[in-house]
């Protein structure tokens, strides 16, 4: 470049001085030496992401946009609200006359955390669970007992998540969980006459009934980023569970026994969950 309209260019510095003194939009007349000769152009000047050829015409670069990031990992608390088929644990509840359990399900509750692997791909783990009791006062031999039922339910495993950035603040996810899952229910019957030199009079009794499984859990999810460090989570999944055996087990004394003709009781069912998750 020889000159801009007349104004000559003598080094870098004065091209620089030059170019600063015009907006974006203006039309000037290039002297440039090009192949061995002089010669007088039209120019416009663009922006910055622009580039502007010889006859005038403005050319827009091709800009690479910068990759929406769906995270590197994190953890939080996880509540799920699980819904499963609860007629056969409701049927020994009755059974022992203190109740049962709501048929829209319960919240459970606990932990897990992940980390990005790669490629948008996500392995962690999570926990949760849920207990409740009820109690009652029962007869036997004329002689007054309190009964207290404790059930406990668990699930929690491996877990494997893909997401995708669909903006800055919106990651999409799925996933699965590989694990395993346990359903309990503990029945003490409680003597509270307690005598040191009768102890083994005493009736206090308790024994626990259970049934594990293996599970998968294949679930969907979003993250709505408020800041940072710190984003709205929702997951739906489906809770799938294989028991290695049928029926459930009966224990007392940390000794296990099959009970004959228990049902093959089903824990599959849907899950829900909204919650904080923290991380980056």
């Amino acid at each position: 470049i020889m000159a801009v309209d007349d104004k000559q260019v003598k080094n870098e510095n004065a091209i620089t001085k030059i170019i600063s003194s015009y907006y974006v939009g203006d039309k000037v007349k290039l002297s440039i030496f090009r192949d061995g000769e002089m010669k007088d152009v039209d120019f416009v000047f663009g922006s910055r992401n622009s580039d502007v050829t010889a006859d005038g015409k403005v050319i827009k670069k091709i800009i690479k946009k910068k990759k929406k990031s769906v995270g590197y990992g994190g953890g939080s608390w996880i509540p799920v609200w699980f819904k499963p088929d609860l007629a056969n644990v409701n049927e020994i509840l009755g059974n022992l006359d203190v109740g049962e359990l709501p048929e829209t399900g319960f919240l459970t509750q606990g932990g897990g955390g992940k980390g990005n692997v790669g490629n948008g791909y996500f392995i962690g783990g999570m926990g949760v669970g849920y207990t409740t009791n009820f109690t009652n006062e029962i007869e036997e031999n004329d002689e007054q007992f309190t009964r207290k039922v404790d059930y406990d339910f668990a699930f929690g495993g491996v877990t494997l998540d893909k997401r995708v950035a669909i903006s800055r603040k919106i990651v999409f996810g799925f996933g699965c969980l590989l694990g395993g899952a346990e359903n309990s229910i503990t029945v003490s019957k409680i003597d509270g006459n307690v005598d040191w030199n009768g102890l083994e009079t005493n009736q206090s009794t308790s024994f626990k009934m259970s049934k594990a499984y293996f599970v998968v859990q294949p679930k969907f999810n979003v993250l709505f980023r408020l800041t940072s460090w710190l984003a709205i989570r929702g997951e739906v999944g489906y809770l799938k569970g294989y028991s290695p055996y049928n029926g459930w087990k009966y224990s007392v004394a940390e000794n296990d026994f099959d009970i004959a003709g228990s049902p093959n009781t089903s824990i599959d069912g849907l899950s829900f969950s909204v919650g904080p998750w923290f991380g980056f």
